[in-house]
């Protein structure tokens, strides 16, 4: 089963980030990363988790969903 990789310029649109505020969360330990050569990549569930922890609330899809 393969996963969709993303850069952190993809990161940066899917996430309406600054590529800069990806590398501070990366530097941070706020966001788990795989590390290809000189590239970092991003699957999805490092973006789910992240986006957990930053806001509390669950992801779903993509979808922020209140707490239950």
């Amino acid at each position: 089963m393969s996963k969709t990789l993303y850069s952190k310029n993809d990161l940066s649109s899917k996430l309406k980030l600054s590529v800069s505020t990806i590398d501070n969360k990366i530097k941070d330990g706020e966001l788990k990363y795989y590390k290809i050569g000189k590239s970092v990549r991003f699957d999805d569930d490092m973006i789910t988790e992240f986006l957990r922890n930053q806001t509390g609330n669950k992801v779903v899809n993509g979808v922020q969903n209140e707490k239950s």
